[in-house]
């Protein structure tokens, strides 16, 4: 049976895996499991940890939602018929909260982490939402869940306060929403669509700019660490940086030759990594729009990419020669390649040391068709030379071994 879903607790120490039913935690540094939870009738297909690591919520293709209490592994709340799409987003900053949209009452209701209860109904609407705070917790930003986007009826967006209230209703786009989000202060919403455009929003409706520039569907966007900037990526093969404050078009990243899936900021805002169906991975210098590096040592599609906590690396995923690579974003150079069969996606965790990937291994026999998740400790150069020196004493290294990386 296949691993469906992994997530990292927040202090990046634990890791809960889904296998069919039964979800089970692991120790990250030890490698040894130390929880198995069982109560879904169904395979699990997304599990979170609580903001604070002390719960967890999963949910089942048995239409429950189980919220747990990690501290005695017992069931703390059970949420019946709804949906399977949320994320850690989906939790309030302050921990109380959780926002989930309920298949049964056709709404996103929030609910009380700790008592299970309904704090309140946010709004009604017959297709699956997703629900996201900003990161201050004062607003719920709620659009088309993306399984839905492609035949979605609903075009807009809702922001709503604390208390539940509406505050707006973003609308503008005349087709499905693909991606919302905050900008780090909360006072704005970035949306993308399949329009074509993009569209910035004041938290109280206003429609600031509406960003045209691409010719085909616009598959993501976001704001940069510092808010000032956007970046969306699109169907028509480019990324366009846009100036937040006047929406006006700042440079056209022009590189790919097919689809983009995605385009992020880098942590430090010094870069954007965007994605494509055309196997390569291309670095850009976040300011100037001017590609930094192309990454072309992957075949195939590239399923995921991401940067590491420092903005120093990315890791990327190459199902079609079952190997997972590590770049240095600023040489460019591939420092590391790890051989994993069919390798889905691949991530560093939250303190940077380690390396996560799922594989997804096609191989037909007795136990069927199975996943597991490989990890690989990542040390930095320096880190490396003092652990060697304390083994060794005072060692000297040459040039070419102090740049030398390592994985275990």
């Amino acid at each position: 049976e296949n691993v469906a879903i992994h997530s990292y607790s927040p202090d990046s120490k634990y890791i809960a895996m889904g296998k069919d039913s039964i979800v089970k935690i692991w120790n990250v540094e030890s490698g040894e499991e130390v929880r198995t939870i069982k109560g879904h009738g169904d395979i699990v297909m997304s599990a979170f940890f609580s903001r604070d690591g002390k719960s967890l919520l999963t949910s089942s293709r048995d239409g429950n939602v189980m919220l747990w209490n990690l501290e005695d592994t017992k069931q703390n709340q059970s949420l019946t018929n709804y949906s399977m799409g949320f994320s850690q987003n989906s939790f309030s900053p302050d921990k109380k909260h959780i926002a989930l949209y309920s298949t049964s009452e056709k709404a996103v209701m929030e609910y009380d982490i700790q008592t299970g209860k309904p704090v309140r109904k946010l709004f009604s609407v017959d297709i699956q939402t997703t629900a996201s705070y900003s990161q201050d917790g004062k607003f719920i930003v709620t659009s088309p869940s993306l399984a839905q986007a492609g035949n979605c009826p609903d075009t807009m967006a809702r922001v709503w306060n604390a208390n539940g209230e509406l505050i707006s209703t973003l609308q503008g786009h005349n087709k499905a929403i693909t991606s919302s989000s905050f900008s780090p202060d909360g006072k704005y919403v970035v949306t993308s669509s399949y329009d074509t455009t993009a569209c910035v929003w004041s938290i109280t409706g206003k429609l600031i700019h509406k960003l045209k520039g691409h010719k085909d569907c616009v598959s993501s966007a976001s704001f940069s660490p510092d808010g000032k900037r956007i970046v969306t990526s699109s169907m028509d093969n480019t990324a366009i940086i846009w100036d937040a404050k006047t929406g006006r078009q700042m440079q056209v990243l022009k590189g790919h030759t097919e689809p983009l899936s995605s385009a992020v900021f880098s942590p430090d805002d010094r870069y954007i990594a965007t994605s494509s169906i055309d196997n390569d991975l291309i670095i850009w210098d976040a300011v100037s729009g001017k590609k930094n590096k192309i990454l072309r040592n992957l075949k195939g599609y590239l399923f995921s990419v991401a940067f590491s906590p420092d903005s120093r690396y990315v890791v990327a995923t190459s199902t079609e020669n079952h190997i997972v690579v590590v770049f240095d974003v600023e040489s460019g150079e591939q420092i590391i390649e790890l051989k994993c069969m069919y390798p889905t996606s691949a991530a560093f965790t939250p303190d940077g040391k380690q390396i996560a990937a799922i594989s997804l291994y096609p191989m037909i026999s007795r136990m069927g068709k199975y996943s597991y998740i490989r990890f690989w400790r990542f040390y930095q150069p320096q880190e490396l030379i003092d652990r060697f020196r304390s083994v060794v004493g005072n060692y000297s290294f040459t040039p070419y071994e102090e740049i030398k990386y390592y994985l275990k």
